[in-house]
């Protein structure tokens, strides 16, 4: 069903939604990484890597919010990636999880977060508005 041309040029309430989840998980990756710096278990702390990863993250949620669908689809396929590089790492995961429980579970809800928010960018609504841009 296509909106009226008044509503497609209203961001939807689920891309909103994710575009601020998104932010959370780039607040929660800094919290990790920065308490690991902390805690010595990185190797090289903030890196050059870190921080190009970061400013990744950043350009592709100010691309998704606006509008654009490279984005949307950009993160979409980073996503699967990583969570294909997932499973081999899983061991890691579970040392991780008794070594530094709290990294494990922002790792988790990172996650979780990032999953809510492709369902959300990918929703019907969602899906119009992207398709609809001028």
């Amino acid at each position: 069903m296509a909106f009226p041309v008044s509503q497609t040029n209203q961001r939807p309430k689920g891309v909103h939604t994710a575009v601020i989840i998104l932010w959370v998980t780039v607040g929660i990756g800094v919290l990790d990484k920065f308490l690991a710096v902390l805690a010595k278990t990185a190797h090289t702390g903030f890196s050059m890597q870190f921080i190009t990863m970061v400013g990744s993250m950043a350009v592709l949620i100010v691309m998704i919010g606006q509008r654009r669908n490279w984005a949307r689809i950009t993160f979409l396929v980073l996503y699967l990636f990583g969570l294909i590089l997932t499973v081999p790492a899983l061991p890691a995961l579970l040392i991780l999880l008794r070594v530094r429980p709290l990294s494990f579970f922002l790792t988790l809800a990172l996650t979780v977060l990032q999953t809510v928010a492709l369902i959300l960018l990918f929703q019907r609504e969602a899906s119009e508005w992207f398709r609809a841009r001028h």
